[in-house]
């Protein structure tokens, strides 16, 4: 059956646009306000988590979903409210180019502001001492080498603030990734946290989410 699940996502436009969310906007309602979601939790394929409604039932993409908490956390430690530190035991020394460690050091007020605390030495290296609480140290080069990627695009000025386009990057690089088990109350709390955000359906770069299959689908 891994075929039947997989074309539920098929035909995804991959083309996305990166959305705005700065600026307070009008949000589509959540159908949660009105059907609590049951503790009929499960995970599929390592991919999807199946959350069951009195309508019906939900497919939510885990990868996206933890996309989408993190780039709302992410966007508000950024603009409103400082991102909690996790202090590395053992400093993570990395030898960049001089040209991204310029960009860095250019985003260090807002990289800081989501929890990283680093300096740059001597020969262009940068020393990092505190990460974002939920980046592991592991992902850390590539959710750098993203964010000094993604800086380095001409895209237009217009279409999105630089605080979105971090936190979405951010948010890409330390999401759950399809493939990785979850706890029970791991999928109960992404459930929970993804239907508390303010934009639920969709990720900043206009991916769908979840879909919900009901009696009469």
């Amino acid at each position: 059956m891994p075929q039947a699940w997989e074309s539920l996502y098929a035909g995804l436009d991959d083309a996305s646009t990166l959305l705005d969310e700065t600026e307070e906007v009008s949000m589509t309602t959540s159908m949660f306000e009105d059907e609590k979601v049951t503790r009929n939790i499960f995970q599929l394929q390592r991919k999807f988590i199946i959350s069951t409604l009195k309508s019906g039932m939900l497919v939510i993409h885990q990868n996206r979903a933890h996309e989408r908490v993190l780039y709302e956390q992410l966007l508000k430690h950024i603009t409103v409210q400082r991102g909690t530190s996790q202090q590395l035991l053992f400093p993570l020394r990395l030898n960049l180019p001089v040209d991204e460690v310029s960009i860095l050091t250019q985003l260090q007020e807002q990289l800081e502001q989501t929890g990283f605390i680093f300096k740059t030495l001597a020969n262009n290296v940068v020393e990092i001492v505190g990460l974002p609480i939920q980046l592991k140290e592991k992902h850390v080069p590539e959710v750098l080498e993203t964010i000094i990627r993604d800086s380095e695009l001409d895209l237009p000025k217009e279409s999105f603030s630089q605080s979105d386009r971090l936190a979405a990057t951010m948010a890409r690089g330390m999401a759950i990734r399809s493939g990785e088990s979850m706890s029970q109350e791991a999928m109960e709390n992404l459930v929970d946290e993804l239907f508390a955000c303010k934009e639920s359906e969709l990720t900043a770069q206009g991916k769908k989410v979840f879909i919900n299959i009901t009696g009469e689908s």
